[in-house]
């Protein structure tokens, strides 16, 4: 078995579970190289229910074979004409999805794409990643006691993803639930 590419956006896609070992044949390269993305790709025709390595996602090729992207929403908070072209498609066609509740959008700050790191517990919104919290429920007017009622729930169902700016450092995020 390969070594996974590296993905700049996507600190750990093997334990947020975008890919799994297997020995199905890329539908893009051809080639059976151990792991295959777990989710489906965002494609204008067909269901987009396609078998694809990681290399042909880091290296564009699965976005470009299939007309696809990984990414169902926009770039959050801002949208992404305020990205560079180049991050623009390394969101949408060079990365990873992840498993969410909802369609969800792509953190941005100081006018780069964010660093996926992942879904936190609530063990890690009072701790490692505390400071996500007031991104997360920054669009919401939610009091101090009900934020942390949905923080003492976080693991599953509702559950926070979080995000790590690759310039400064800033933790961001947002929640979601079914």
């Amino acid at each position: 078995m390969e070594a996974l590419p590296h993905f700049p956006l996507f600190r750990d896609p093997v334990k947020e579970q975008s890919f799994k070992e297997s020995d199905e044949e890329c539908e893009c390269c051809g080639r059976s190289r151990g792991w295959i993305y777990s989710r489906s790709i965002y494609v204008s025709q067909g269901d987009g229910d396609i078998s694809i390595c990681p290399w042909c996602i880091a290296d564009g090729s699965a976005s470009a074979k299939f007309d696809g992207t990984f990414q169902s929403a926009g770039i959050h908070p801002y949208g992404k004409n305020l990205l560079s072209p180049e991050d623009v498609e390394l969101v949408e066609k060079r990365t990873p999805g992840f498993v969410t509740w909802q369609d969800h959008g792509w953190m941005m700050c100081c006018g780069i794409a964010c660093e996926y790191i992942g879904e936190a517990r609530a063990e890690d919104l009072r701790g490692r990643w505390a400071a996500a919290v007031p991104s997360i429920f920054s669009d919401d007017s939610w009091s101090e006691k009900e934020i942390e009622e949905l923080v003492s729930r976080m693991g599953t169902d509702p559950a926070a993803y979080v995000f790590e700016c690759r310039k400064c450092g800033k933790l961001l995020g947002f929640w979601d639930c079914s």
